[in-house]
């Protein structure tokens, strides 16, 4: 999950928690991944964000 550095403190948090949440659900096989990308309004972590997805996806 991502977000931008420069959005909303509400939508930062929600973000944080959403993970939180998740995390703590211990679903097998399942993880989660959250960064904030400084600086970055909703629109321009666009990008970022599909770079980071692939990444993650990638691991091996």
């Amino acid at each position: 999950m991502t977000a931008g550095g420069a959005e909303d403190s509400v939508t930062i948090a929600n973000v944080n928690r959403m993970t939180t949440t998740l995390r703590s659900r211990n679903y097998p096989g399942f993880s989660v991944e959250s960064i904030v990308f400084p600086g970055e309004t909703h629109q321009s972590s666009t990008a970022a964000s599909l770079m980071r997805g692939f990444v993650v996806l990638n691991r091996k």
